[in-house]
Formats: C-alpha cells, sequence, structure tokens
C-alpha cells in the first residue's frame, strides 16, 4: 500500500521511476492527473488535514546557484528558440554546451524551461548571447530580474501525453506477466529534460489554473502530492471523505488486514453507533476513534494482503465467534436485531495472498465460523470462472445421453398367383 504506482505489475515489470510513464496519468493511475481535483481530506469532525505547500515547488529553492539575464520582454512558445543575454562577466566556455538544460525564473510563478540547441554555435562567450529552446513557459511577462539556473526542477514536474495509446491499456500474458507491446514500450521510455513525440514535460506552477477549478495547477499538486501519491495516502484521503458525513444512523467499525483478533487497538475497532457526541469526551466518540486509526494505519513491511483471513474475521465476528487477544472467545456482539444488514467494505491494492495468514493456533485464515473448517472454493471453478474470483476451484461436469428407438416390422404377405 505504500507504492506509489498502479496497477500492481510483476517487479520485472514496473516502470522505472526515471521513465515518462512513472510520473504521467498515461501509465500510473496514482501519477499527477492534471485534469483532477485533489480534494484535502478531512478529520472526524469535518476540518481540513490540511492543504500541501506551494512553497516546496518554487523555482528559486530548487536551484542554488544562478547567473544574471537581461529582462524577457514576452512569453515565448514551447518549440521556439529564443537567445538571451547573459549579463554577469568572466564568461566560461564550459557555461553552456549543447543540450545543456537550463530554467530562466524571475518573479514567483513565472519561469521558462529549455535547453541549449543540441548543434551548432549557441553560446557566445563575448556579449554572452546564449540560445535556448524552450520546452516550457508558464507566468507574467515581461520578466524582469532574471536569472539562469543549469537543470530543470525536479520537485513539480509531471507527463502529460500526446501519443495514440489509450491509458493505461496495459495486457498480460497467463503468467501475469505485462506484454511489452508499444504502449509498455512509451511509458518505460527513459525522461529526457526535451521531452519526447509522446509525452510532454510539465512543470506545476501557481500561474495555471486546473480546467473548471479555480484551484492553481501548483496547489493542485501540492494537495496530490501531500494525500494522494501513494496507494495508502490516495486510500485514507477517499475513506475520510466517504465517511466525513456519516453519524449515528450508522454502525460502523474498522479492523485492519493484518489484525488477527476482535481485541480493540490501534488496528481494530468494535462496531458502534458512529457519534460524534459534543458532550463526550473527543476521544470517547466513535467518529473520533474510526478516524484516529485510520490516520494511524501503516502498510505491513513485508506486503502481505491476507483478505481471505481479514473477511473470514469479518464474518466470525458478526456471528460473535472470532477470538480476543491472547485466544479467549469474543464476548462483545455487534449485533443488535435478528434481521439487520450487515455489511464489510474492503479497501486493498492488489490480489490476496497468504502473508500474515497462521495455520496453527489461533488460526487466521479462511476458516469457517468454528474457526477450524476451510471455506472452500465459494465461486464455482473450471474455465467457466475468470480470475481473479477463481480461486483454484474444479468441477466436475457430468453429461446424460438419453436415445429413444424405434422399430419398424415388416410383415410379408404371400398370395396365391
Amino acid at each position: 500500500m505504500d507504492r506509489e504506482y498502479l496497477p500492481d505489475l510483476q517487479d520485472d515489470d514496473v516502470l522505472a521511476t526515471t521513465s515518462y510513464g512513472f510520473k504521467s496519468s498515461q501509465c500510473n493511475g496514482l501519477a499527477y492527473d492534471p485534469t483532477t481535483v485533489y480534494k484535502v481530506p478531512v478529520n472526524y469532525d469535518g476540518s481540513s488535514r490540511g492543504a500541501g505547500a506551494t512553497s516546496d515547488y518554487a523555482i528559486a529553492s530548487q536551484f542554488g546557484s544562478y547567473r544574471n539575464l537581461n529582462d524577457i520582454s514576452s512569453r515565448p512558445t514551447a518549440g521556439s528558440t529564443i537567445t538571451v543575454r547573459v549579463t554577469n562577466g568572466s564568461r566560461q566556455s564550459s557555461w553552456y554546451p549543447n543540450n545543456q538544460a537550463v530554467t530562466i525564473y524571475g518573479d514567483v510563478g513565472t519561469f521558462i524551461v529549455g535547453y541549449v540547441p543540441t548543434s551548432g554555435s549557441n553560446w557566445n562567450t563575448s556579449n554572452g548571447d546564449l540560445k535556448v529552446t524552450v520546452v516550457f513557459a508558464t507566468g507574467t511577462f515581461p520578466l524582469t530580474d532574471v536569472k539562469i539556473a543549469t537543470g530543470t526542477p525536479t520537485k513539480n514536474v509531471y507527463y502529460t501525453y500526446t501519443g495514440a495509446q489509450t491509458a493505461m491499456n496495459y495486457s498480460y500474458v497467463a503468467s501475469g506477466a505485462v506484454v511489452k507491446n508499444d504502449f509498455f514500450n512509451e511509458c518505460d521510455t527513459a525522461a529526457d529534460h526535451k521531452g519526447n513525440t509522446k509525452f510532454r514535460p510539465v512543470y506545476a506552477a501557481t500561474s495555471v489554473t486546473v480546467p473548471n477549478s479555480t484551484i492553481s495547477d501548483a496547489q493542485n499538486f501540492a494537495n496530490w502530492q501531500k494525500h494522494y501519491k501513494s496507494r495508502m495516502l490516495t486510500m485514507k484521503a477517499g475513506v475520510s471523505l466517504a465517511f466525513r458525513d456519516l453519524d449515528a444512523k450508522y454502525r460502523i467499525g474498522l479492523t485492519t488486514l493484518s489484525s488477527k483478533n476482535v481485541t480493540e487497538s490501534d488496528d481494530f475497532l468494535d462496531i458502534r453507533d458512529f457519534d460524534n457526541d459534543p458532550l463526550k469526551t473527543v476521544t470517547t466518540r466513535q467518529k473520533w476513534k474510526f478516524y484516529d486509526k485510520l490516520w494511524k494505519a501503516t502498510p505491513p513491511s513485508n506486503q502481505s494482503t491476507p483478505l481471505r483471513a481479514a473477511l473470514a474475521k469479518v464474518g466470525q465476528y458478526y456471528a460473535k465467534k472470532a477470538i480476543v487477544s491472547g485466544g479467549g472467545n469474543q464476548t462483545y456482539d455487534p449485533i443488535q436485531y435478528s434481521c439487520q444488514r450487515n455489511y464489510a467494505i474492503l479497501s486493498t491494492d492488489g490480489y490476496w495472498n497468504t502473508y500474515n495468514e497462521a495455520t496453527s493456533s489461533p488460526k487466521y485464515g479462511p476458516y469457517q465460523l468454528d474457526r477450524t473448517t476451510l471455506v472452500g472454493q465459494q465461486d464455482g471453478g473450471g474455465n467457466g470462472t475468470k480470475r481473479p474470483m477463481f480461486d483454484g476451484g474444479s468441477v466436475t461436469k457430468t453429461t446424460e445421453e438419453r436415445w429413444t428407438r424405434t422399430e419398424k416390422r415388416y410383415m410379408r404377405v404371400d398370395t396365391p398367383a
């Protein structure tokens, strides 16, 4: 759950963090998407968990040394080549070799990212003229008090896709390995500061607004970075917003996947009325307890996903047949009425595995209410059940054929001549 990419890929197939695809919503379901507004998650009382800090992406703070330039009168277009003048003295030929990435900036939110052209004579040490091919430009011009640094911003970059492939169009073979087709190969291409014909580098800026909203791209990016960058962060943010308006008309509890018993702890909360009664001490309110445990939850270090065991425990809990810490029998009954509906909402990032299951007492696994007998194959089996529902079962198909036999008899009759 602490991984920063979707979907699940086998270890040999995971996109490199230095690839275009890792930082593009074309290839990574968790990458920043500039068309999505990332809502700030909330606490138990609906208060904000805090927006991300855009100061982390200020261009000036991302570079140490810089040199000075003359003013730039207007914003250049991407793909154009401009000439700027370096005003520092003692200019060296080694400062700006061909293909050197550069960032030009001044006022907050106004900057240009580009590179020295790859061929020709582009850096004049005599008068300080430097040619720069523009990759990205944003903000308000004219730009004064201009500075130039070598390299590109690294904290606020993402890539937009301009090719023809369908987003997230992964294909797999039977073993689960990804197909290395055109889609995957485009995604796994090593990123370059110039971009390529499929991916364009973009830098989140305060001067750009997210479509159909009033939030700046930089603020939206900061919110994503703080609250949605990983699977775990996304899950927590989504749950906090989904449960925000629920009240004591609902009875809600919580368990982590690896919590093997029903004793209250940071990993387990009994089902009770989802109250936020202001007359109660804050820490005794069920809604506060739920959110407290939600925000404290951390993914296991061994990447365990014991989904079968966790769901079996919930069933045992509803039946008042689960175990408490130390192996004793459950005494608290979460059920109030014999005909009430009960649900389990499962949040997970992948297929089940057997890590953290236990086959010895106290058992933790896909067991029936007696905590001994396996649940077994419940989803059918054979070729008719698709993965991931198919979990190894088989079926025997018997075909009965019935035949009806019709007999015709003929009688020979001889007549006299």
